[in-house]
């Protein structure tokens, strides 16, 4: 469930108050800048004071090139981690973007999990991450995972092209079948100008890949990020559809408007599998307007 940045917030003051803070977080959130801003946040809270520039304040982010988080930066951490503090009660360690250590063989990660699990007494780590599904399973379960709410900006980017996209499914016209096929276009659109948004995130990172592996990594997390958004689209696509076919009492207004939405999640998990994306919506958004033509006027 995600979290606004007030409610994060709230949260680690009142476990912070009662002396019942985990010892392991992981922030996670579409903005870099974001998350970075709350865990940093997080972190005043901690030490009682701004962070910058203190002693029991530790960073790693991706440093290198291919923008990995190496085993040494891990083993650095650890040796200052286990040095008592020097000013607060605590000792805080953001690792931003977390998922930065899991490339390749994942040696930072793996070699870091101790620690992860069994930190140093009053020591609190605050992991990031905009990219959660590049994180080896091990890490992800040994944190506490807050997942932040997008910021105002990523929603309005999201609502442009939501908007844009139901204005012309609304609209559509014509016999079912010129129906189908308009709203089988405006769905592939969609998912290439959200394709496309994804690669342009990543495009420093391709540019800094410095071999064939790092490349690899990256656009695996690419395709990644890629299919969990879509995922999120159709998720949408069938909340709205849903919306659209309910009455008052908030009972289907009739069966086949049960079966349209039952079809939509039968693309969704079509989609998953490795099939020819195009034909599968196409034949999705026939077998809907044949099944309820009345309910998408």
């Amino acid at each position: 469930m995600p979290f606004l940045s007030s409610e994060i917030i709230e949260r680690f003051e009142t476990g912070l108050r009662e002396e019942r803070l985990a010892h392991a977080y992981l922030v996670t959130g579409r903005n870099r800048d974001q998350v970075l801003g709350l865990v940093e946040h997080l972190a005043d809270l901690v030490l009682a004071v701004p962070h910058q520039d203190h002693p029991d304040y530790y960073k790693v982010q991706p440093e290198s090139k291919s923008r990995r988080i190496r085993i040494e930066q891990i083993r650095d951490l650890e040796r200052s981690l286990y040095l008592k503090s020097m000013k607060s009660e605590y000792k805080v360690a953001v690792i931003l973007d977390a998922d930065r250590m899991c490339l390749g063989q994942a040696e930072a990660a793996n070699a870091f999990l101790k620690t992860l699990e069994e930190p140093p007494v009053k020591t609190i780590l605050l992991l990031t991450s905009t990219q959660p599904q590049g994180l080896l399973a091990t890490i992800i379960s040994r944190c506490i995972r807050l997942d932040l709410v997008a910021d105002e900006r990523t929603h309005s980017q999201n609502d442009a092209i939501w908007g844009e996209f139901m204005e012309g499914w609304k609209s559509a016209k014509g016999s079912p079948s010129i129906r189908a096929y308009r709203r089988a276009q405006l769905l592939g659109e969609l998912f290439a100008q959200l394709r496309e948004r994804v690669q342009e995130s990543f495009e420093g990172a391709m540019k800094e890949a410095e071999d064939e592996e790092s490349e690899n990594a990256v656009k695996a997390l690419i395709e990644s990020e890629f299919l969990s958004s879509r995922g999120e689209l159709m998720i949408q696509l069938q909340q709205w559809y849903w919306s659209a076919s309910m009455d008052e009492s908030g009972l289907p207004k009739n069966t086949e408007a049960v079966k349209g939405l039952l079809l939509l999640s039968e693309l969704q998990n079509t989609l998953q599998t490795n099939v020819d994306a195009g034909l599968s919506i196409e034949r999705t958004m026939l077998a809907m307007e044949g099944a309820i033509v009345s309910g998408w006027k």
